[in-house]
């Protein structure tokens, strides 16, 4: 890892290819957006950008969400023109950032854990009431708890 007083950067070695919820557990859960390119087989949402003269649209595309283009599509996505950037960015605003502001993962041996709403609020709750009874705990933005055990 190198760090500045700027910013730092990480090299990992990876044994095979990744995934993009790979990327976000070893970057952390402090980001609001992670931009990629490529990962097409990957199940994350997708906005494809497409120009006429390079290819045809990308067909097959799971979770494809928009598509940026120069010309009219055939397509149920929203479609944007190379220069409508503030509706892009409206899109993910209200697509991915609103409904993302609280959030809370389980992950239990690097895996993720789906839990219905009645669970994760139990589970968020639990840890809340620990937090708030702890000495110096005033208002709790973010919560992180890590257990690693040997076995």
């Amino acid at each position: 890892m190198i760090i500045d007083p700027h910013g730092l950067m990480m090299i990992k070695p990876l044994q095979n290819d990744i995934a993009i919820d790979q990327v976000a557990q070893i970057i952390g859960e402090d980001y609001d957006l992670i931009l990629t390119e490529g990962f097409k087989e990957d199940d994350a949402p997708k906005i494809e950008v497409h120009r006429k003269l390079n290819a045809p649209p990308l067909t097959g595309i799971k979770k494809l969400f928009a598509v940026v283009t120069d010309e009219p599509l055939d397509t149920s996505v929203r479609q944007f023109g190379l220069d409508d950037v503030q509706g892009i960015a409206d899109l993910i605003e209200t697509g991915f950032l609103k409904p993302n502001k609280e959030r809370f993962t389980l992950l239990v041996n690097d895996k993720p854990i789906a839990l219905n709403a009645f669970t994760k609020e139990f589970i968020v709750n639990i840890q809340l009431a620990m937090a708030h009874g702890l000495k110096g705990v005033d208002k709790i933005h973010t919560l992180k708890i890590f257990l690693k055990k040997d076995e």
